[in-house]
């Protein structure tokens, strides 16, 4: 109703939880040490929960676009380290500094150090590359 008509419409969220482990393995870690289950980054309103192609397009389709189109774009994170990454993650407004604000100060100093611990398996010769993949999808009015 707000777009012209054969104006276009686009939206870029992540893809699936298996193009972005990182956001799966972040959420286990940091539930882990708060002793929590860790929440499904799938689920409505989760990081994921339009990460699935059908999904996405029938959503465009639903809402009376047409001519929808979607592709996944490989999108990794590349920063010097792993310890960056977590840097990255401290300042977030994700879900992991959620559940890492209701740890104690020595609890959060273990979550972020077991972080950079377990994403140090994507350090290159160049530096830190992180997987991350996104969805484009797109539809006329």
């Amino acid at each position: 109703r707000a777009l012209k008509p054969g104006s276009r419409a686009a939206v870029l969220v992540f893809s699936g939880s298996a193009q972005n482990p990182l956001i799966v393995e972040q959420l286990a870690i940091a539930a882990r040490h708060a002793g929590i289950a860790a929440p499904d980054p799938s689920r409505p309103g989760g990081l994921l929960s339009l990460g699935d192609p059908p999904q996405l397009t029938g959503l465009f389709a639903r809402a009376g676009f047409a001519d929808i189109r979607c592709r996944a774009i490989a999108a990794p994170m590349t920063l010097p380290s792993a310890r960056d990454y977590v840097d990255f993650l401290r300042t977030a407004a994700g879900p992991v500094v959620q559940i890492a604000s209701g740890l104690s100060d020595p609890q959060r100093a273990a979550l972020w150090s077991d972080l950079a611990q377990a994403f140090a398996r994507y350090q290159t010769s160049d530096g830190w590359c992180g997987p991350n993949e996104l969805l484009l999808a797109s539809g006329s009015a």
